[in-house]
């Protein structure tokens, strides 16, 4: 597809970046976070969006997808529309999950992994993913059962509100000692 063409249709990259804008505002308007919650969303989101963008270009130099009809890709491999929908997840994730326990993780991951297999089988018939080197959606359901549990235990750790409440109550404390 050439940029004049992508311009003008919605393809579902598009798609679902305007999906995952109006869901994480309409989280925002629902839970009216305190800035300092905003902040931290905004963090993970960003980590997550980094950290997608590694991923997804070690996956493009292993020969297992590539991303098309993007109106921009960040790096060699992943699509701005990916980079945007990245930082509205890794933000909703932060909002929604303070907690990592594993009765309760496990089958959110199940649920995600689901999701995010299902939503590439979407963009491999819409021809916005390419499956190379023998990766198919069940590899893909791996792939994002493990990562959320690893953002899961990564947000809970280092960019949940009550993590920074914490760490702050602990330095404070060791500033009082000397």
């Amino acid at each position: 597809m050439d940029i004049s063409t992508s311009l003008v249709s919605m393809n579902l990259w598009h798609f679902l970046l305007l999906l995952s804008i109006g869901i994480i505002w309409m989280l925002i308007v629902a839970f009216k976070p305190s800035k300092e919650k905003l902040r931290s969303m905004f963090a993970m989101g960003l980590f997550l969006a980094f950290f997608d963008l590694v991923f997804e270009t070690i996956g493009l130099y292993l020969g297992y997808w590539q991303a098309t009809n993007s109106l921009f890709l960040i790096g060699p491999a992943v699509p701005l529309e990916v980079f945007g929908i990245a930082i509205c997840a890794g933000a909703a994730m932060n909002l929604l999950f303070s907690k990592f326990s594993w009765e309760f993780s496990v089958p959110v991951a199940f649920l995600i992994a689901s999701v995010g297999a299902w939503i590439e089988g979407m963009l491999v018939n819409t021809g916005n993913l390419v499956y190379l080197g023998g990766w198919t959606a069940f590899h893909a359901f791996a792939a994002y059962f493990v990562v959320f549990l690893f953002l899961q235990y990564v947000n809970v750790t280092f960019f949940t509100r009550s993590t920074f409440k914490a760490h702050q109550r602990v330095t404070s404390k060791k500033a009082k000692k000397r």
